[in-house]
């Protein structure tokens, strides 16, 4: 079916959407990630209204934490979404996280009433909770797999000391049992990355196209890279400031290219987060010279960030496929990342980026000084990603793709 003819279909339809991250509120206008937004505005366009559960951080949180909110930059058009508040705090204690997560699936069971659809992202308690509203209420649900919580509890539990090592392995194999069972229960599964699609791939599952902005119109053309030998190299990192997304071993690996390194390099790191500030003290503190340039918003901006850099390094510890890969890739980098999630299902080692041992920054270390010391290799490596890129993004966006698949599926039940 085509695009019209999805809207034609859906267009008298109602769709209950519970976000997997939260919205910040200034001045009555609600605001998200770019990618995230920019997917809920245009799904928004094929139903005649989206009823929206999230977290809404507003007052407070955005005045004292600002660090942690500078990625909510894209202005949502609420004309056909409702807005369901899910209250939210980091800070109670255990019998609070219990009646905040009862009055969540409150709030998402009745705003569950009279609608058509249901999707939800499968990551976390909440979506655990949606699965269940969908599953007792009939509803005809979707769900995006697009990382695994049970790998990151389990990651987390090898930097624990002895004792919390055991009980977070026993919670991982905790959630990966309901985080499944939230998964299989859904009658649409969209994947990202062939990693998850491999694990959860039967009926009525699907690979979703990327959820980024650049287009295949934006890939970048391998005769458009500069030929001319380059006075720096420059390296890259590009993530949101979380212990998970690598950051700390990233420069750790900087250090010891520092320590080592004759060339001049650049090192430019690209996010915003809530140890933004203790990754700019950890670089001060081992001398690195790092240009740390804060959030900048998927579009041309991010586009020529990437364009000036020859290395991208995703140091990334936990599973799922990170978007800055194929963003990357796309823009004609030579790739070093860990070897997690569905990284190693699009790296082919030596062939179109290196792959290291996920938390080795030193394997991390020696792959990016392999790179600064081969043009060639670097060349090679920008060419075959380029083609990787391009057989990853499509013409067809990931909110047309949902529509179609709902189409496809849920129409009839």
């Amino acid at each position: 079916m085509s695009s019209k003819e999805n809207k034609d279909s859906l267009s008298k339809k109602r769709l209950l959407v519970v976000a997997r991250s939260g919205l910040a509120k200034k001045n009555d206008v609600f605001f998200a990630n770019p990618n995230e937004g920019a997917f809920l505005d245009e799904l928004a366009s094929f139903f005649q209204e989206i009823v929206l559960c999230v977290n809404i951080y507003k007052g407070h949180d955005l005045e004292n934490y600002p660090q942690n909110f500078e990625a909510k930059t894209y202005q949502l058009d609420t004309n056909n979404i409702t807005i369901v508040e899910l209250k939210t705090s980091s800070y109670i204690n255990f019998l609070g996280k219990i009646i905040q997560y009862y009055k969540r699936y409150v709030a998402v069971k009745n705003a569950s009433k009279n609608v058509d659809y249901f999707f939800f992202f499968s990551t976390g308690y909440l979506g655990i909770l949606s699965s269940i509203i969908a599953s007792i209420s009939k509803i005809p649900s979707v769900v995006y797999v697009g990382g695994d919580w049970s790998d990151l509890i389990l990651f987390r539990s090898s930097k624990a000391n002895v004792a919390k090592r055991s009980i977070l392995k026993i919670y991982s194999k905790f959630i990966r049992t309901i985080q499944d069972y939230s998964r299989n229960s859904a009658n649409i599964r969209l994947i990202r990355g062939d990693e998850l699609f491999t694990r959860y791939n039967r009926k009525n599952s699907y690979k979703l196209p990327p959820m980024t902005n650049i287009k295949r119109e934006n890939i970048r053309k391998y005769e458009q890279i500069p030929t001319k030998k380059e006075e720096k190299i420059r390296v890259l990192f590009v993530g949101r400031m979380e212990i998970e997304n690598g950051i700390h071993d990233f420069i750790n690996a900087c250090k010891i290219i520092k320590d080592n390194e004759a060339k001049q390099i650049e090192i430019n790191i690209v996010g915003q987060g809530p140890i933004f500030e203790e990754a700019k003290e950890l670089s001060t503190e081992y001398g690195i010279q790092a240009n740390f340039l804060g959030y900048i918003e998927n579009g041309q901006e991010l586009l020529n960030v990437y364009r000036k850099n020859s290395i991208l390094v995703i140091p990334v510890l936990r599973a799922g496929l990170p978007r800055v890969l194929i963003e990357g890739m796309s823009q004609g980098l030579s790739i070093v990342a860990s070897e997690t999630g569905g990284i190693p299902h699009l790296i082919s080692h030596g062939e179109n980026g290196f792959l290291f041992q996920t938390g080795n920054h030193k394997e991390m270390a020696e792959s990016i000084q392999f790179l600064i010391d081969d043009k060639d290799l670097r060349e090679k490596f920008a060419r075959a990603g380029i083609e990787t890129a391009l057989s990853q993004i499509t013409d067809q966006t990931a909110a047309e793709f949902t529509a179609e698949k709902i189409c496809l599926n849920l129409n009839n039940l």
